[in-house]
């Protein structure tokens, strides 16, 4: 009976990778190259030496000396697409991994899965981070890249919090050089994530030395001393500082230690309010609507209950919306801390559920706290802050499944499925019209360039979409002089190009 059942829950798992796969498959087939990838394609022509001209001039993450260095010249391909969809569907996966120290391999594991697809497609900048070739490489790839050498510490301590006397094995030389040569590239790949990263390895690293005072691996000091040199290769390139020309909010650290003690404040506050998101919030409530959930188990009135958890949760996002975002987190944070002191108390077995939502909580603010140069950064660059909301929003939804009886459970994991596939459909579909409207878009330049005109004026709608996440990097806009009309009149073989200013009438 239990190979029976772990054989359906193998089929389950199975399933829902194999839903993952053929879904991003399916949308990067439909996603042409756009913005950037056009001017990565000719880069990539030149091989090396375009990766390290964009190294020393413009963009020096490693992801992005890659693809304008060798990859981006495919991107249009089928084989590119197979490699997108391949690299995403282990992102999932590895994600899972670090989660949860294992490979999924029961029905729940699927769901999460699902849900976690749903969080992606719902909450992250899914259009510039998995299917954009320049934002796969600069933040999914990057994500991953940390997630990876993030695994073996999971397993570490997971290993050590199990059972305090058990031996860490260590890798052979080859393993730590390896291991080390991984941190080290992984470190060179993002900004934000690898600080948040550093801070988080330095915590634990402190714990380990002076209070669990443990041997640790050699391994173990490999990897971070590999991270930080890689990130050093990072924050120290030429690249960031020409680029941070034309971000009029830049300060460098000097001028930011420079600030009176008020203005840095100020300054934190801005990098706080510009880097919060409406994703916290929702894994706050996430928080909330477990406690709540089995606070119910026990009441009568229940309706009612129901109905003023909901107001309280529309009130609560209204006022993350409105509220000073600083003001709004700290006052959040604060109730998480006092939660954690509260079932400390009271020896619950929900102390551990709410103390690691409150470390995974400071290592977000690290995030913020570490704008303070450039507040302003888009979505697709924010994917490493929004999966440590993304793990508080399943940890909860776990605890609360848990809770459930098991014919409440059956419809639960059938309303997740239901969810994650239904918004994925959603998806395929818009990114479906926008195949169709850029396939129209080049007939009509090409019948414009039989006519023997050479300056293009397209639809508008070409790049407008009803799927808030179908993508944050620059499109082309009205003035035919401004960044990226021109790269894209270079690659349709035109004099000019141009979006209409208003959408046509038929």
């Amino acid at each position: 009976m239990n190979m029976q059942k772990q054989k359906e829950s193998d089929y389950f798992v199975l399933g829902s990778v194999l839903y993952l796969f053929l879904f991003l498959f399916t949308v990067n087939m439909l996603f042409p190259p756009q913005s950037d990838d056009f001017d990565a394609y000719y880069q990539a022509l030149n091989g090396l030496d375009s990766a390290i001209r964009s190294y020393l001039s413009w963009n020096s993450r490693f992801g992005d000396f890659i693809y304008v260095g060798f990859l981006a010249k495919y991107n249009g391909s089928i084989y590119f697409d197979i490699l997108l969809a391949g690299l995403e569907t282990g992102f999932f996966l590895a994600f899972f991994i670090l989660v949860f120290g294992r490979w999924p391999k029961y029905k729940l594991d699927a769901l999460v899965l699902f849900l976690s697809l749903f969080l992606i497609l719902f909450f992250s900048a899914f259009g510039s981070d998995f299917l954009w070739g320049s934002g796969v490489f600069n933040n999914l790839f990057s994500v991953l890249m940390i997630i990876l050498c993030l695994i073996p510490y999971r397993i570490f301590w997971n290993l050590y919090f199990l059972d305090k006397k058990i031996e860490m094995k260590n890798f052979s030389f080859l393993g730590v050089f390896l291991f080390f040569v991984l941190n080290f590239f992984a470190g060179w790949c993002t900004e934000l994530g690898g600080i948040i990263t550093i801070i988080a390895q330095i915590c634990f690293l402190f714990f380990a030395i002076f209070i669990a005072k443990i041997k640790l691996p050699s391994w173990y000091y490999a990897g971070i001393i590999g991270f930080l040199i890689g990130y050093c290769v990072l924050y120290f390139s030429p690249g960031p500082r020409l680029r941070a020309v034309y971000f009029p909010e830049f300060l460098s650290i000097g001028d930011f230690l420079r600030l009176s003690f008020i203005d840095k404040i100020k300054r934190f506050s801005l990098a706080i309010n510009a880097y919060y998101s409406n994703t916290f919030a929702v894994s706050i409530l996430s928080i909330f609507f477990y406690f709540f959930v089995k606070f119910l188990q026990s009441k009568s009135h229940k309706v009612l209950l129901w109905l003023g958890f909901i107001l309280f949760c529309a009130a609560f996002l209204v006022f993350g919306k409105h509220l000073s975002h600083t003001l709004f987190f700290f006052l959040s944070f604060f109730v998480v801390l006092l939660g954690c002191f509260f079932l400390r108390k009271n020896q619950s077995k929900d102390l551990k559920f709410l103390f690691i939502a409150f470390l995974l909580y400071c290592f977000w603010i690290v995030g913020g706290f570490a704008l303070v140069q450039v507040p302003n950064i888009p979505n697709r660059t924010r994917l490493f802050s929004h999966l440590m909301l993304f793990t508080i929003m399943i940890f909860s939804f776990i605890k609360i499944y848990q809770l459930l009886h098991f014919k409440h459970r059956k419809y639960v994991a059938s309303l997740v499925i239901f969810m994650s596939v239904s918004y994925s459909f959603f998806v395929q579909i818009q990114y479906l019209k926008h195949s169709i409207r850029w396939e129209n878009m080049l007939s009509y330049i090409e019948q414009e360039k039989l006519k023997g005109n050479k300056h293009i004026i397209v639809d508008r709608r070409v790049f407008e979409s009803s799927y808030k996440n179908f993508g944050d990097y620059a499109n082309p806009g009205t003035d035919p002089n401004k960044w990226p009309n021109g790269v894209y009149a270079h690659k349709f073989g035109v004099d000019s190009f141009q979006i209409s200013e208003d959408i046509p009438s038929h």
